[in-house]
């Protein structure tokens, strides 16, 4: 016997003779963590979503409180085709606008400052007259009551570039409403309610409004947080359920489900501890380490009822399953729990905290699955009949025994070399399928919603209508105040503006900033001769019809834009969407302007603030939703493959620790690289695409774990037959099959019961990621019951063969 496996009898005996203890231990650890529980919040954190480090996302924190930043929503208020009215030119519809403008105004959170529309204060209509330069508001306080007054409003907004078709549509039967929340101040419930409300009260049989923006998005999410509870209570009946069936007895049924609830109370309490949020996105962390937890304790029931048959003593029979499955049940958990642990590198803060704690949780289903089960199983006596145990310890006694035994003689007659061969061919055909993995958007919208939910459909109204659902916010920043005022400045920013407006494939759809007006004020100081309709070309020209633009608002007019000391303008780039293809060429452009068109490269010597002098200028990436995309886009491609292979080496050490021999680690290593794949091919290939986000990159990485722990379950009892019970190589594969293959089997089947119930979600990404990890879940289960034996029946490895003492 080797020193591993005396220390395990050892620790099997000091485990179960001093049950008492462990056990107080673990309802004192309970109580606490249940306690915890009471703090617990189920909520989003914007910034959590953002990886903080990413020079975008520093930028956006800067400027956020001053030009806006990623909670932006735009109302749209439209005339319905079926209504009486052609257009929004009349007086109940343009009071429909002022109305939302103005209940806008006491909404939680809302930055004041950028409520625009054509009926706020802002929009103002510019006339140079002889008296004078004039700014008045469009539509501001009153709206027009006679037809007389409602044709003057058409003709001025028509004439107006900013209302045309920046707030009115094209066809005049839409208008939009821009407001933009504090991050900081942001509760995502209340303003969605608030908005909900906002539609109710304007939409009628003639309007109808559409709201799309961050706040709104995650308004949905949270609501269906409920209807995701739900769900997991149908998952814990379809397991309860099933387990009886499997086991038919109360033991079995309830005793996987009850530790998979007691690991659930010790990490969810240990998320609140933490002052962490549990955020709806990742909702699906919690019944993926409760399915590992159950995994575990399924394995524990299987050989409890098997060794009760055998031993006939439920104290002997629990040392047994200590000793027996501390290194597949221990060594799958750290793999588990170090597979999820490092992706927390990728600095993206809510993966960071979901992984840390389902770090600490899988650790604890250590705990829980591999002793205190067996400590509880202890105190139960005997049952009246072993008999009804006698179907999990002998074989044959049922059509899943005898077909999990001929499938055990197929592997290991020449059925090994197919097996190989195509697990080779289909891995290299994923291989090839994942490299098209999409990373974020990849259709404008949600992909979390279904898409025909009312914000995919709010959305595409607004995009396809007035597209300024996507700002990307370029900032150019001088190295001192008052740069901006500084002619090099301006005539690069209008070089800058119209070279973006000129972006192949309309990716970019108009260009909004201070310096935008110039060639309208210039033609407007000329008796509006459209022949002046550019940018003066004398210097103190242009710094006077820039300082005309600035100073002619009210106070907050231009705060989008400017900064109080003008050393800093925002240039909007508004996207058509946000796609990833669409991101990578609006910012390639920006970066190719800069490096080829702009002046900003070197030192510039121009007047500042009234005096001649050399400074700097720069351009930087990128804010507002485009932005902050863009930036989580660029850490997930950078981080994947990285989290990926680093898991992948650590998993293939762990196991090489666990079972002394490389050999080992290579045969139950290798199927993951197919999971691994495979799950991938199938988001690519999924319609529309399943991209990688936030959300999904935990998930996909979680499966490298997920497939080793049933490999280890299989080749410990494959060890354990040819080595204390003296079985042929071959019928150690059969026999291993029949019993712990069984308990895979057995868990393969609940989960995929489980998770059908996801389709019932109202979060299409629920639906998809419950499909995608039963998807995990069969590759890998078919991984550990054919490939990995088949390994073991072709190459006959000295890690197993080496075993028996004659």
């Amino acid at each position: 016997m080797s020193k591993v496996e005396k220390f395990m009898e050892r620790l099997a005996d000091h485990v179960i003779e001093k049950r008492n203890i462990y056990t107080t231990i673990a309802i004192i650890i309970t109580i606490f963590f249940g306690w915890q529980c009471r703090k617990l919040s189920v909520k989003t954190v914007f910034a959590d979503l953002l990886p903080q480090k990413h020079p975008y996302i520093k930028l956006h924190n800067e400027i956020r409180n001053k030009f806006g930043g990623a909670n932006q929503v735009l109302i749209m208020l439209g005339v319905r085709t079926t209504g009486k009215y052609k257009d929004i030119f009349n007086v109940e519809t343009l009071t429909k606008i002022k109305g939302i403008t103005e209940d806008l105004q006491v909404f939680n959170a809302v930055d004041r400052y950028k409520i625009i529309s054509i009926a706020s204060f802002k929009i103002k209509d510019f006339k140079a007259r002889p008296e004078g330069y004039m700014s008045v508001p469009v539509m501001f306080p009153k709206v027009p009551k006679t037809p007389e007054d409602i044709e003057k409003l058409r003709l001025v907004i028509y004439g107006n570039p900013i209302c045309y078709p920046g707030l009115v549509s094209l066809d005049s039967q839409k208008a939009l409403v821009q407001v933009d929340f504090l991050e900081e101040q942001m509760d995502y419930n209340v303003t969605f309610k608030e908005l909900q409300a906002l539609r109710k009260k304007y939409e009628d049989d003639n309007h109808f409004v559409a709201i799309a923006g961050n706040p709104m998005h995650i308004g949905y999410i949270e609501s269906y947080v409920p209807g995701a509870i739900r769900i997991f209570g149908y998952t814990i009946l379809a397991f309860l359920v099933l387990f009886y069936v499997f086991f038919r007895s109360t033991r079995g049924t309830i005793m996987p489900v009850f530790a998979a609830l007691l690991s659930a109370v010790w990490g969810l309490g240990f998320l609140a501890l933490m002052n962490f949020n549990l955020d709806p996105l990742v909702l699906v962390f919690p019944f993926l380490i409760g399915a590992l937890t159950a995994c575990h304790a399924v394995q524990v029931v299987k050989r409890y009822k098997e060794e009760v048959y055998h031993l006939g003593d439920t104290k002997v029979a629990c040392k047994k399953i200590i000793s027996s499955l501390f290194v597949p049940g221990v060594g799958g958990a750290i793999t588990d729990s170090t597979g999820i642990l490092i992706i927390c590198i990728t600095p993206i803060p809510i993966i960071q905290k979901i992984c840390l704690v389902c770090g600490f949780w899988v650790f604890g289903t250590i705990f829980i699955a591999m002793f205190l089960l067996p400590i509880l199983l202890s105190y139960f006596p005997l049952p009246p009949s072993r008999e009804n145990y006698a179907g999990f310890a002998q074989e044959g006694n049922s059509f899943l025994d005898k077909m999990l035994h001929q499938m055990g003689r197929f592997i290991c007659g020449k059925g090994k070399y197919a097996i190989l061969i195509f697990t080779v061919v289909i891995t290299i055909w994923a291989f090839f399928q994942q490299l098209k993995l999409p990373v974020g958007n990849v259709v404008p919208g949600s992909e979390i919603l279904w898409p025909f939910h009312r914000y995919n459909v709010d959305s595409f109204r607004i995009i396809f209508n007035m597209p300024l659902l996507n700002p990307m916010y370029v900032v150019c920043e001088g190295d001192r105040p008052f740069t901006q005022n500084a002619p090099v400045v301006i005539r690069d920013i209008l070089k800058f503006v119209r070279y973006m407006s000129r972006t192949p494939n309309q990716r970019v759809m108009f260009v909004g900033s201070l310096n935008g007006p110039i060639p309208n004020y210039h033609r407007a100081v000329r008796d509006s001769d459209p022949n002046w309709l550019f940018p003066p070309t004398v210097d103190m020209q242009l710094k006077q019809l820039w300082r005309v633009i600035y100073t002619t608002g009210s106070p907050g007019d231009w705060d989008k834009y400017m900064d109080s000391d003008t050393q800093a303008a925002n240039i909007v780039l508004y996207m058509r969407d946000k796609t990833a293809d669409a991101l990578i060429e609006v910012i390639d452009r920006v970066n190719k302007f800069v490096k080829e068109e702009s002046v900003c490269t070197k030192p510039v010597t121009d007047i500042v603030n009234m005096e001649k002098t050399t400074f700097t200028f720069q351009y930087r990436l990128a804010g507002g939703t485009a932005g902050v995309q863009a930036a989580i886009n660029e850490t997930l491609v950078r981080y994947n493959e990285m989290t990926t292979w680093i898991a992948y080496v650590i998993v293939f050490f762990v196991v090489a620790l666990s079972y002394q021999s490389f050999t080992a680690a290579l045969f139950i290593s290798m199927p993951l690289l197919t999971s691994t794949f495979l799950t991938q091919a199938f988001m690519t290939l999924n319609n529309p695409p399943i991209p990688l986000t936030t959300a999904t990159l935990p998930v996909a990485s979680v499966g490298i774990g997920l497939g080793e722990d049933y490999a280890m379950y299989i080749v410990s009892r494959i060890i354990e037959e040819f080595r204390d019970n003296k079985r042929s190589l071959d019928d150690s594969i059969a026999v291993a099959l029949g019993t712990s293959g069984k308990a895979v089997v057995y868990i393969g089947i609940t989960f995929l019961c489980g998770l059908g119930f996801w389709a019932l979600s109202n979060l299409m990404f629920q639906a998809l990621m419950g499909l995608f990890l039963a998807i995990i879940l069969v590759i890998n289960i078919l991984g550990a019951l054919f490939v990995v034996p088949s390994f073991v029946a072709v190459f006959k490895p000295k890690f197993i063969t080496s075993q028996r003492q004659d």
